[in-house]
């Protein structure tokens, strides 16, 4: 059964593979995978036979290097909702990253909570903030905290374990994101209109004309994604780097394109 702490530690395994190097490193790391895999971790290493400093040449390394990836990456291919429970790491492993930077963690915050509204309860305190930075009146200065930030990110880890908790039926009932009852042609209507929208709101808010031309092009993207058939797994990667890229725009330009891709990426 896979669980979300496995899959973290696949995730670190893998993270710690291409530093692995000489005999001793493998050596110990083919350990630590038998004690944490058990049985379930069968692959024949060169490790084994040339078990020696001088034996053990740089091709042993990189043959055991490629099985051991190759057997991780199944690992994490054994479960149709595992890709989107990385995601979810990828988006926690983001908001870690912003800890100590107060407009970076608000325009995450308001981020987040787009992107889960419906699926995640959030405490009241981050509905205020979110309403305060909607506001037409809002206060100066950045409104979220490491604290907010923490609560954010125990609401991301426990709604990702949730999933795998859940009974699998089909890729479909797997994914996160599925909160319209709209049919297809019906949303995609609703966020076209969402995007004109969104680009009347960037007109007023009086860019330079580089920042200005940058969101525009943002959004026609945004706007290509909406229309495109690739699958949400696809999708989401794609909108993972335009979210990175929204963080760096400040909080006005997010609280207007984050809520579209939110859209995007919750249709069914």
């Amino acid at each position: 059964m896979i669980t979300y702490k496995k899959i973290e530690r696949i995730r670190h395994f893998q993270k710690t593979l291409p530093t692995i190097r000489g005999f001793i490193a493998m050596d110990s790391f083919a350990n630590e995978l038998k004690a944490f895999f058990g049985s379930e971790f069968d692959c024949v290493l060169k490790v084994y036979v040339h078990n020696t400093i001088d034996s053990y040449t740089e091709i042993y390394n990189d043959n055991d290097s490629a099985a051991i990836s190759s057997f991780l990456d199944k690992q994490l291919s054994s479960d149709n909702r595992i890709s989107t429970i990385e995601s979810i790491m990828d988006l926690i492993e983001e908001g870690e990253s912003y800890k100590g930077l107060k407009n970076k963690t608000e325009t995450f915050i308001l981020k987040v909570y787009h992107m889960f509204a419906g699926k995640i309860v959030f405490d009241s305190s981050i509905d205020e903030m979110v309403k305060k930075c909607n506001s037409k009146n809002r206060p100066l200065g950045a409104l979220g905290d490491d604290g907010m930030l923490e609560g954010v990110l125990g609401k991301l880890k426990n709604y990702a374990s949730g999933l795998l908790d859940k009974k699998e039926t089909s890729r479909d009932d797997s994914n996160y994101i599925n909160i319209y009852n709209q049919n297809n042609n019906s949303v995609n209507v609703s966020i076209d209109i969402k995007i004109e929208d969104a680009r009347e709101k960037i007109d007023e808010l009086g860019l330079s004309d580089t920042q200005y031309k940058e969101v525009m092009t943002k959004l026609s993207e945004i706007e290509e994604l909406n229309k495109s058939n690739e699958s949400k797994g696809s999708k989401w990667k794609k909108a993972k780097d335009i979210l990175k890229w929204i963080a760096e725009q400040g909080i006005q330009v997010a609280s207007i394109i984050v809520p579209v891709i939110g859209s995007i990426l919750t249709k069914q």
